[in-house]
């Protein structure tokens, strides 16, 4: 029997949310297998068609376009790559490493090795990063100038190195996804653990927030604050306005209780 991982551990190393693998699976992208107590386990194929179907939204494809073509048998894994590093290489420096990887999973495939599961969800992980991104830019633009944004990377890295930078997103996703989690599990934002990941929040802004200062933060603030005017399937965020509504009201509870 093949490696099979959770649907929290697919999120994790591929850097998606649970939320949007269960939004794929709704529209009849991918089904993942099943225990015998009913819980989702994906394994390497289902790890593949969840690249499939990213390497073809980075190619400008609807959920829709996708759900078309994604069984079609001129699919196969180089003609993808080879789409995704058209789209990368429009992006030059931003996505160096990304397109490295990339050449070197196409090197496997033509020579008829596969990649394992934990090679194939990092690449996926760093696509998705980069593709966020991308998308984001219009958003941006609404809100900071070409100069605060050059302010905010020039900052980050500054901050942290490649490799922190890596570490700190884990940090923000495993963040994230346990929220998620305390959020359907019906946990009041007004708790005391609630205001717990309210800490954790606060203290992963602090190093940015810090750096850049009030005023920069607050823009950032206001553009979350916002999300139900931008937010799309194309134009997205790393965490729901849910997330958003919660941590908030959260952060509120734990400056009250502090006094």
């Amino acid at each position: 029997m093949g490696q099979f991982l959770a649907i929290g551990d697919v999120a994790k190393a591929c850097g998606v949310s649970v939320r949007s693998l269960r939004h794929l699976e709704t529209h009849g992208l991918i089904q993942p297998a099943r225990t015998e107590a009913g819980r989702r386990v994906y394994g390497e194929e289902h790890v593949h068609q969840l690249s499939r179907i990213l390497l073809l939204k980075r190619a400008g494809y609807t959920l829709s376009d996708i759900a078309r073509i994604i069984h079609s048998p001129v699919l196969d894994p180089q003609t993808l790559l080879d789409v995704q590093i058209t789209c990368l290489t429009q992006q030059k420096t931003a996505i160096t490493r990304l397109l490295s990887g990339l050449k070197e999973a196409r090197a496997l495939l033509g020579e008829q090795k596969a990649l394992d599961i934990e090679g194939l969800c990092t690449l996926i992980r760093e696509g998705q990063y980069l593709m966020t991104q991308k998308a984001m830019q219009p958003v941006l633009d609404q809100y900071f100038t070409q100069a605060d944004q050059k302010r905010w990377e020039d900052t980050a890295k500054t901050l942290f190195s490649p490799e922190k930078q890596t570490d700190y997103q884990k940090q923000w996703e495993s963040l994230i996804r346990r929220i998620e989690t305390e959020i359907d599990a019906g946990l009041p934002a007004t708790s005391p653990a609630a205001q717990a990941l309210a800490q954790e929040w606060l203290k992963l802004q602090t190093p940015m927030v810090e750096a850049l200062g009030p005023e920069q933060w607050s823009r950032a603030a206001k553009m979350y604050s916002e999300m139900d005017k931008w937010k799309t399937e194309d134009h997205t965020t790393p965490f729901s306005k849910e997330v958003y509504v919660f941590i908030s009201q959260a952060a509120q509870a734990l400056k009250n209780a502090k006094g």
